[in-house]
């Protein structure tokens, strides 16, 4: 029962610690740096990171964290079990939480793509190489 929970406390704690270094690196830049152009697109592109970077922990713990929650609340109070009195209701919240979980790993892909230029290349690179492949089938079958 504690994993779940350490992860979260971990999770947050990186996030923030991640944000706050980032923070004071980019300051640091600031005073170090003489160009202020380098400095302004080394700044938005480390702010761009640590946004994509916090929107995913954040959508991580606010949509994962209440299948852990009732998972807790399960052990707890035992008419939420499969054989207790509750247990329609049980079943009816564990499939909220299976919905908030699938919904987490769907809009993580479209956060890395609209915010990473990187994983958008890459995403279509592999989509293109896809509809090759789709084409070629469909052109050896004719």
């Amino acid at each position: 029962m504690l994993l779940p929970y350490s992860t979260y406390i971990v999770l947050i704690t990186c996030c923030t610690t991640l944000f706050l270094k980032l923070k004071s690196k980019a300051k640091w830049r600031q005073l170090v740096s003489s160009s202020c152009d380098k400095v302004s697109h080394v700044n938005r592109k480390e702010l761009k990171s640590a946004r994509m970077f916090m929107t995913v922990s954040f959508m991580c713990v606010v949509l994962l964290l209440p299948h852990s929650l009732i998972f807790s609340a399960t052990i707890f109070i035992r008419a939420l079990a499969l054989s207790g009195t509750n247990s329609d209701l049980s079943r009816v919240i564990s499939t909220f939480t299976i919905f908030l979980k699938i919904s987490y790993s769907s809009f993580t892909i479209f956060i890395y793509y609209n915010m990473s230029t990187k994983y958008r290349l890459e995403f279509q690179k592999m989509l293109s190489k896809f509809q090759t492949s789709i084409q070629l089938k469909r052109d050896d079958h004719k």
